[in-house]
């Protein structure tokens, strides 16, 4: 089940459909204002709002949720999620800055705090470009 019937969701569910060998089958979305379905996913149901998700795990024996972008509010949304701690079903969400998470993303925690890393690109050596640029302090710094 996808929470979040908008752009996002709808882009998990599309390829979720594409893709068979996943293994998963796609029950439908949860959202309490759903845009308007694609055509190649209008076979996909509406099957409540994000209030009931909870009983609609149970209802449909729901083994996955994946928490794609809602309209509900952020703080509604990790409520949500927390509720559904005590079921027996796997969360997955898209994180915010999606597009910028590729293969390489690792997961890292500070106490407790998870932070999605994205390494460094390599490029090529340009140039004009010495090594003692490349490991500059400035190069090595973190900034939070």
């Amino acid at each position: 089940m996808i929470v979040g019937a908008g752009e996002i969701g709808q882009l998990v569910a599309r390829k979720l459909v594409q893709h068979p060998e996943y293994g998963l089958n796609l029950v439908g979305f949860v959202d309490d204002r759903p845009r308007e379905r694609r055509t190649e996913l209008e076979h996909l149901a509406l099957v409540g709002g994000v209030d009931r998700l909870p009983e609609l795990i149970a209802l449909l024996d729901v083994e996955r949720v994946v928490v794609a972008f809602s309209n509900s509010a952020e703080s509604d949304l990790v409520e949500l999620v927390r509720s559904l701690r005590d079921l027996d079903v796997q969360i997955d969400f898209v994180p915010r800055l999606f597009d910028l998470v590729g293969p390489k993303a690792a997961i890292h925690t500070i106490e407790g705090l998870p932070l999605v890393g994205l390494p460094p690109v390599r490029l090529a050596r340009l140039s004009g470009w010495s090594s003692a640029q490349s490991t500059s302090p400035a190069r090595r710094s973190v900034c939070w």
